[in-house]
């Protein structure tokens, strides 16, 4: 913007003009070239903390009150507006007092003339401090927030969760300005600490080596569940972090916990630390916990994915077992018969009973399963011919499922020959855990009031099926006693579990 030159009777201010300048909050000034003096209203004094009196006015003088990052900008304008003939406007940094504080003040000067004769410039000032401040919160806000964002599309994006939270760690650095950024968890109990990630100072302590965790603000805030400011640890005794930190000084801190969203599962801290003691502000608190979350939310389904491999794994794995036995179960049964036709009967029997068994395990999800309903499920259809007796024994995925076929196929051979197939039979099935070296279930199956017992002339396929299952997939061994009352059989099973 140009403006005509002043002229010398216009460019000093009277007493009157500078009173009412000044009640608006700005200061005045004027630099007479000639006398090599400037001078202040008594408002740009207070903004410029200076002493009263005049300055001397060499550009050096001034210069060395302006901040170096706006020196250059602020005497180019000036000398713009001297050889144009213009007016400058220029925004700048100014030190304050004896503790150098920071000021920014908005300037604005037009040069003076005297017969075509630069002899000085006059102008106002105003302290524009609380603005810049605000502007620069402003663009501090939309920078986190575009950091928020940056960082939640990468946690969608990124398959190694260890760069994910290496960039998490950086991009607190960047935001909070602080010196080093880390994320802590519990290793093994509680009574020890693992750095997961870190970001910002070269050569800061990264392995992920278990350490103590006693004494340390870590401890503190991840067994409180609670994230906290410490805005002085030089004088904080509670803490001893020379672990944390391999033995740098930590002025201050920042923390926010980084748990799952019911807050039921904590993952660890996230924690933000400056060199020297300094306060931090809420909308960095906030920015520090949407950065946890964001890891939370990370890990969350990091487990999720983990968890659905395992069981797509398990899946396949299980499904090939029933193929398997699908085919034991259609050679053995063949392997017993010449007649198709009872083929045809004893086959799909014993599918129905390994569809049932496993219906039974995988409704469970394959967890450790109770013996009794086991048994109860195979004698379903005869609750009343039925006398269960023992104590509560749980029993693995895999070994409840191998048992359950056993019963079925107890229950299907005393239903046909056996105590079951007359109204007046009685079957008593007891169990106990025998202790004494590995621990050992026993089940005892005992027939009786049945027809009469005859032994077996060869083995048959329910025999032989029985004994693979006992005897190959749950390792154990498997008695039978023809006694003419009833059929007792006596299986023994290692316990793993």
């Amino acid at each position: 913007m140009s403006t005509s030159p002043l002229q010398p009777e216009a460019w000093i201010p009277d007493d009157r003009y500078v009173a009412a300048v000044e009640a608006g909050g700005v200061g005045v000034w004027w630099w007479d070239f000639k006398a090599r003096r400037v001078y202040w209203s008594p408002n740009l004094r207070r903004m410029r903390g200076a002493e009263p009196g005049p300055l001397r006015g060499l550009m050096g003088d001034l210069r060395s009150d302006v901040h170096p990052g706006d020196r250059d900008t602020i005497f180019a304008a000036i000398r713009t507006a001297m050889s144009s003939a213009g007016r400058y406007e220029v925004e700048f940094r100014v030190f304050v007092g004896p503790e150098r504080a920071i000021r920014w003040l908005a300037a604005r000067g037009d040069p003076v003339f005297e017969d075509r004769e630069l002899v000085g410039m006059t102008g106002v000032c105003q302290d524009i401090t609380e603005r810049k401040a605000a502007e620069l919160e402003l663009q501090r806000a939309v920078s986190k927030q575009e950091a928020i964002s940056r960082l939640g599309q990468a946690a969608i994006n990124s398959s190694d969760i260890d760069a994910f939270l290496a960039n998490a760690c950086e991009t607190v650095v960047a935001n909070l300005e602080v010196e080093v950024c880390k994320i802590f968890e519990f290793a093994g109990d509680r009574s020890m600490l693992r750095i997961r990630a870190r970001g910002g100072w070269t050569g800061a302590r990264s392995d992920r080596r278990p350490f103590p965790a006693t004494g340390t603000h870590a401890a503190h805030v991840l067994s409180s569940g609670q994230g906290e400011m410490f805005a002085d640890l030089t004088t904080d005794g509670r803490f001893d972090d020379t672990a944390l930190f391999g033995g740098r000084t930590v002025g201050s801190g920042l923390t926010a916990i980084i748990a799952s969203e019911d807050s039921q599962l904590s993952f660890g801290m996230i924690g933000a630390y400056f060199a020297n003691p300094r306060r931090f502000s809420d909308s960095e608190s906030s920015f520090l916990q949407s950065v946890a979350n964001i890891i939370a939310m990370t890990l969350e389904r990091q487990a999720a994915q983990n968890r659905q491999t395992l069981l797509i794994r398990e899946l396949r794995h299980r499904v090939g077992n029933v193929f398997a036995q699908l085919i034991a179960l259609f050679n053995q049964t063949s392997m017993g018969t010449d007649d198709i036709e009872e083929l045809r009967e004893k086959y799909p029997a014993r599918v129905h009973a390994l569809a049932r068994a496993h219906s039974l395990i995988s409704d469970s999800g394959w967890k450790p399963t109770y013996l009794a309903p086991l048994i109860k499920d195979a004698l379903e259809a005869f609750t009343d011919q039925v006398e269960l007796i023992g104590s509560e024994v749980q029993l693995p995925g895999d070994e409840a499922f191998a048992l359950t076929l056993v019963f079925y196929e107890l229950a299907t051979n005393a239903s046909k020959y056996g105590c079951l197939s007359e109204a007046r039979g009685r079957l008593n099935v007891s169990w106990h855990v025998r202790f004494e070296g590995q621990p050992t279930l026993i089940i005892v199956w005992t027939e009786g009031c049945g027809p009469a017992v005859q032994p077996p002339t060869r083995r048959g396929f329910g025999s032989k099926l029985l004994r693979m299952i006992v005897e190959r997939q749950l390792r154990g061994t498997l008695r039978s006693d023809f006694d003419p009352a009833g059929l007792v059989i006596t299986i023994e099973v290692p316990l793993t579990g």
